[in-house]
């Protein structure tokens, strides 16, 4: 079995997926976890490069960055998780369901 190839969409699917996205996408009042993200770097940088003179520094400074980044993204959402299992108090996989369906 082969995997579909990503760009041969056909035009109409694209299309449809464009206009689905416009319908309901992102709302505005809702910031993106990417934007969040962004903030959360740019902060992190900010007061790391102001500590950090040498280049041996920013190197420690750059993992310091990315493991913070990457530990913070990663309780955050194991909270948000355990939030919405309590509040639909079903399996995991009930709420992996109903991700994938809003995604797909």
């Amino acid at each position: 079995m082969t995997q579909p190839d990503i760009l041969a969409l056909s035009p109409i699917a694209l299309f449809a997926a464009f206009l689905l996205d416009l319908v309901i996408g992102d709302p505005r009042w809702l910031p993106h976890p990417v934007r969040l993200l962004g903030r959360l770097i740019e902060g992190t940088e900010g007061i790391l490069r102001k500590r950090l003179t040498t280049p041996d520094d920013e190197r420690l400074g750059g993992v310091v960055l990315a493991v913070s980044v990457v530990t913070a993204t990663f309780f955050v959402t194991a909270w948000l998780v355990s939030v919405l299992m309590e509040a639909i108090e079903r399996p995991p996989f009930a709420l992996l369901g109903l991700i994938a369906g809003v995604v797909l």
